[in-house]
């Protein structure tokens, strides 16, 4: 089983609690928000150590930020069923 962080689900606690980019960058202690920007929307991944700081920031529990991935061949056949 495997697992990646819910990027989703980061970006709308973000934008609900009122967080730019840039204050999540200086929080995770990015020089700017287009590193933070690149995280948010998969281009790069969050480090190890980052994932607290967005977890305490964001007020999200850890079991929620990790979410089972889908493999290529699942998100065929959901497609399919629905």
């Amino acid at each position: 089983m495997k697992y990646e962080i819910n990027l989703d689900l980061i970006k709308k606690k973000r934008k609900y609690e009122g967080f730019t980019m840039q204050q999540m960058a200086d929080f995770i202690g990015l020089h700017d928000k287009s590193s933070y920007y690149k995280r948010e929307n998969g281009d790069l991944n969050f480090q190890v150590g980052e994932i607290p700081i967005i977890e305490k920031v964001l007020k999200i529990p850890s079991k929620k930020i990790f979410v089972e991935s889908l493999t290529k061949s699942q998100h065929s056949a959901q497609k399919v069923s629905m």
